[in-house]
């Protein structure tokens, strides 16, 4: 691939999500320290876990997803995120994903537990 300077460069490669599994679990640890988050939902006498990525860049999350999916996993689909109620103005829509099924989300953290500093705060 022909690159026209170095900051085509730059910004081509941070689109080009690695390929190789330890590569993209690095990734996806930094990118679930930056636009991601470990929920914990309690609905009745029941408490659901999962994990959430969000972001601005539909795409980035489509192939996070297309990756994830190819993998074995099964996020959600991606959709919109409703407004935070603060009075901060969200300039851009933000789209998000999540992954639900419990035994995903303990596989998942497990993968992504040797990169991520988040994740280890939330001591799993």
């Amino acid at each position: 691939q022909a690159y026209t300077s170095a900051y085509d460069y730059f910004i081509r490669c941070l689109y080009e999500i690695p390929v190789s599994d330890p590569e993209f679990y690095a990734f996806l640890s930094g990118f679930f320290d930056s636009d991601g988050c470990l929920i914990h939902d309690n609905k009745g006498a029941k408490t659901y876990t999962y994990l959430d990525f969000s972001n601005s860049d539909r795409q980035l999350l489509e192939d996070i997803r297309r990756r994830l999916l190819d993998r074995g996993f099964h996020p959600t689909r991606i959709y919109e995120r409703k407004p935070s109620k603060t009075p901060i103005k969200q300039i851009n829509k933000v789209w998000r994903f999540k992954i639900g099924k419990q035994k995903e989300v303990s596989e998942l953290i497990r993968r992504m537990k040797k990169w991520s500093w988040k994740v280890s705060c939330y001591g799993l």
